[in-house]
């Protein structure tokens, strides 16, 4: 079995080809799985990751508390960057899990609710939670002064259902939330 590009249906790099894991097959294992299973599969990937990670009744109270040391590196800096001049970004990178805890915390929609054991596939891990998930906190000032935050979660408007509907908040309100222990008080 030569490690020759012919037959391949793909293009193969040399990297891939020296590869110790790359077997070369022109199948989709999908054929093979039945639907169901497929969906257990998932089912099983799913609760694991919102148990986990997220609010759940089952670990929650030990995982999502955790975030309240961010959400309060998030205000610190989005109140130097608020003081200083006209324009401001502060960019930060992370992986899913903290990144799961932080929104349960924060109580963002999809990440509002707290399920158990058996209840989990009301949480899509596939829609809330993909590879490069993220959010963003739009700090706008009127001309009165007063700042504005506008929510976004994966590029799409989103809310606290806590404080009423989104995707905008008032700074001042926004932070009080979540320095307050009414932050996800139904969560944690």
């Amino acid at each position: 079995n030569e490690n020759t590009e012919e037959g391949y249906k793909t293009k193969v790099s040399e990297d891939d080809k020296s590869n110790n894991y790359f077997i070369p097959i022109d199948i989709d294992i999908m054929d093979y799985i039945p639907f169901e299973e497929a969906y257990k599969l998932w089912s099983i990937k799913n609760a694991d990751l919102y148990l986990n990670h997220c609010n759940s009744v089952e670990f929650g109270d030990i995982r999502v508390p955790f975030a309240r040391s961010l959400a309060e590196d998030f205000i610190t800096k989005a109140d130097e960057s608020l003081g200083g001049g006209e324009f401001s970004v502060d960019l930060r990178f992370g992986h899913d899990y903290p990144l799961m805890s932080f929104l349960s915390y924060l109580g963002i929609e999809g990440f509002d609710k707290r399920y158990s054991v058996g209840e989990t596939d009301n949480w899509l891990s596939s829609k809330d939670m993909h590879m490069a998930t993220n959010i963003q906190m739009m700090f706008y000032r009127g001309k009165k002064g007063d700042i504005i935050v506008k929510l976004l979660h994966n590029e799409r408007e989103t809310s606290i259902p806590a404080l009423g509907p989104g995707p905008y908040y008032n700074w001042d309100m926004l932070k009080q939330y979540l320095r307050s222990d009414v932050c996800s008080s139904d969560l944690i």
